[in-house]
């Protein structure tokens, strides 16, 4: 089988990067396509991440999302003929949506989330991590260790504010000044904002857009803050403690906000639970108040709602469920 893999942000890369090397091991030919709208139509098929790649690519048509799926909704009304879901909630949200709001009847399967392997992998190291870490940025143990992931999104799920890189960077400077003095503070700012350089941060606590560099410090932190990142769900499948940072009075509001952008369903949804809400006052204490019983209870849950079965074997699903459906499309 020759299969053409589409993808954009190599930041958002290290799942398919791992089907590749799971198709490869398997004796399949690979075709890396980066560059949007030029996929090679020469393929049997095609995989992407991302949206506007797979408009053009072979048929079938295979999609995986590029982040932990439960904080994904975008572009499903494109031509794709396998949506490969990481679990079991996450198909169900994604056959509800189709079926009512855009009327597409898409063969979704049931494979979990590639990069959750790596995470579970990394975590059994975490130990060699923290000390090459530590290492590496001349860290010392008299503080404790946090990485700031903030969200390309306002906290309550609007894009038009948040959009605006001022507010962004006067964000994660306020972060970085609120915890500098009690924990050694890095700030991971997402890959869209890659053009920024003008934050008032150290330049050695800004981490680098490097998925294995950012991975890294993500299992090995003593605690993870984000906004509404889909990184919440990824530092629960290591167990790290996390404290989710917005407004006071929005609570439990959070999964309800970032999955559905509305709440036709709210009589069905959850609300994510997954580590204290922290506002910049109470910060400081929320991080101290996160790594408890009940919150690694409730990361457990959540990774599993979000990312599926954690056995790190889920890239070895994906390539099943693509093997097995060009068997059944070649009958």
């Amino acid at each position: 089988m020759k299969i053409n893999l589409i993808y954009d942000f190599p930041i958002y890369s290290m799942s398919i990067n791992l089907v590749e090397q799971e198709l490869l091991r398997r004796g399949h030919e690979v075709v890396i396509t980066r560059e949007r709208f030029r996929p090679d139509l020469s393929c049997d098929c095609s995989l992407a991440i991302m949206g506007n790649p797979l408009t053009k690519g072979s048929r079938p048509r295979f999609f995986m999302e590029h982040g932990v799926s439960i904080t994904k909704r975008q572009l499903y009304d494109l031509p794709i003929d396998c949506f490969i879901a990481f679990s079991d909630s996450w198909a169900s949200y994604v056959k509800r949506e189709m079926d009512e709001v855009y009327g597409y009847h898409y063969d979704i399967r049931i494979a979990g989330y590639p990069k959750a392997d790596e995470i579970l992998k990394r975590k059994g190291k975490t130990c060699e991590i923290c000390y090459d870490i530590h290492k590496d940025f001349k860290l010392d143990d008299r503080k404790k260790l946090v990485t700031y992931f903030p969200t390309y999104r306002q906290a309550d799920g609007r894009w038009n504010e948040f959009r605006s890189i001022f507010t962004r960077s006067v964000k994660m400077e306020e972060v970085y000044n609120v915890l500098k003095d009690n924990f050694y503070i890095f700030v991971a700012p997402h890959y869209l904002e890659s053009w920024e350089r003008n934050m008032n941060i150290p330049v050695e606590r800004i981490l680098p857009f490097d998925a294995d560099v950012r991975l890294n410090f993500l299992v090995s932190s003593d605690c993870i803050i984000t906004d509404t990142s889909g990184m919440a769900y990824e530092a629960s499948v290591a167990d790290v403690p996390i404290v989710l940072l917005g407004r006071e009075d929005m609570g439990k509001s959070y999964f309800v906000v970032r999955m559905n952008e509305k709440d036709p369903y709210k009589e069905e949804l959850e609300y994510l639970d997954i580590g204290p809400v922290a506002d910049l006052s109470n910060l400081v204490s929320c991080i101290g108040s996160a790594d408890t019983t009940y919150y690694s209870d409730r990361r457990s849950y959540w990774a599993k709602k979000a990312c599926g079965v954690l056995d790190g074997h889920a890239t070895e699903r994906v390539v099943d469920v693509i093997e097995n459906y060009m068997k059944e499309v070649r009958k």
